[in-house]
């Protein structure tokens, strides 16, 4: 096949948003299709990331096609402009010719502008859902406002609803749409009636790239938890839970604390000083590439991970599995996350200070040293979810030739 992939966020972006197309073009590489990743110029990525966190590497055999929005980041209006400038930079940079699929992974929203356009070109367009999007939109996208709460909500409200038609239509247009779990599947169905269009790929670890990397032996801490990714983004309640518990742990002279590999946001100081929290059991140790970071998080004893989704797995529990260490997930009890986590047998979920304060001292005082000490690696790599979603690229596919 001849594949498009729509993702933004690619390498040099080592970041989690950039990890599964990475791994999915590199392995459709690898088995033979022709491959080529629409994704942001270096100058679009440094507008979020300094130069020197751009570390990833483009897959052998990927052909990249980069485009630079100017991007709007004016609340509210950004998404819609953004989706606009990129309508044109498509169809200025791609010939639809070249290609019998195209692939769009979520997030960033912003590509599902081009929806129409796509549906002209004849081919098969295939929706990758990372997150429900405008399903399950985000608070955090308004966050940089400093209009009041009352005109932040009026914000939200409008936004969702532009969010939530251009997403009606596109994933009308769509010949396929993938979700990465079930319960997001039946969530999409239910607002959307996808039908027989839908199917499930998961995320996944990278066996690939995680089985040659080694623990570096380094942590901060005696007793260190980590947390690969976004932290305190979503809600800074729930991270500071996390650091409240690691705080009264220390307390208890255990020399505990959190390693948080990945961006620190300019907020992070400030909630650790409103809240009182001890800023000793805190250590950011910044963005890292992809290989480098994991061997800073296999050294960990445990890892964390914080969520406000209803809906959402993500995809640093799949890093976590890899490394069958326990996890402390403060995450809603009811959502797909917490299932899977609550799975194992050292897995914790938990909503309170006081919850995470319990498991973490029973992961001290019982030395767990295992997520699960029966554990199938193998049902949660990526190799496993890239042929599924090679499978759904070519039942399109072949389904338009049929046509």
């Amino acid at each position: 096949m001849r594949v498009l992939i729509i993702a933004p966020y690619f390498a040099p972006n080592p970041e989690v948003a950039a990890v599964r197309m990475v791994s999915l073009s590199s392995q459709l590489a690898a088995d033979g299709h022709a491959v080529t990743v629409l994704c942001l110029s270096r100058e679009g990525l440094l507008r979020e990331n300094a130069p020197e966190e751009l570390t990833a590497s483009v897959p052998d055999g990927v052909r990249t096609i980069r485009f630079d929005l100017d991007y709007s980041t004016v609340p509210l209006v950004a998404d819609y402009v953004n989706g606009k400038r990129f309508t044109r930079a498509l169809q200025r940079l791609v010939d639809p010719a070249d290609y019998d699929v195209v692939l769009n992974t979520c997030g960033p929203y912003y590509p599902l502008e081009a929806a129409p356009v796509i549906a002209r070109w004849g081919i098969p367009y295939v929706l990758d859902f990372r997150d429900l999007g405008a399903i399950n939109y985000r608070p955090a996208i308004v966050s940089g406002s400093k209009a009041g709460s009352s005109a932040k909500v009026a914000l939200k409200g409008l936004y969702g609803k532009l969010v939530m038609r251009r997403e009606r239509r596109a994933v009308g247009i769509a010949d396929r749409v993938i979700c990465v779990s079930d319960i997001d599947l039946d969530v999409m169905d239910a607002a959307y009636g996808l039908g027989s269009k839908a199917s499930v790929a998961t995320n996944g670890f990278d066996e690939a790239r995680l089985e040659a990397i080694r623990p570096n032996g380094e942590k901060p801490y005696g007793l260190t938890a980590a947390v690969f990714g976004k932290f305190m983004y979503y809600d800074k309640d729930k991270a500071s839970a996390i650091l409240e518990a690691l705080c009264d742990v220390r307390s208890h002279d255990v020399d505990a604390g959190l390693a948080h590999i990945g961006k620190k946001y300019d907020w992070v100081d400030g909630v650790i000083e409103s809240k009182g929290i001890d800023p000793a059991c805190y250590t950011n140790l910044g963005l890292m590439e992809y290989q480098v970071g994991m061997a800073c998080l296999g050294s960990a004893d445990f890892f964390v991970v914080e969520d406000t989704s209803p809906d959402d797995v993500g995809t640093k529990i799949y890093d976590y599995i890899f490394w069958n260490k326990p996890v402390v997930a403060v995450v809603p009890p009811e959502g797909p996350l917490a299932k899977l986590v609550s799975g194992f047998a050292n897995g914790f979920v938990c909503t309170t200070s006081d919850e995470v304060r319990v498991a973490v001292e029973k992961i001290a005082a019982e030395r767990l040293d295992c997520l699960d000490p029966n554990l199938d690696r193998d049902q949660f790599s990526r190799r496993h979810q890239n042929e599924l979603i090679e499978c759904v690229l070519a039942g399109a596919v072949k389904e338009a030739w049929e046509r």
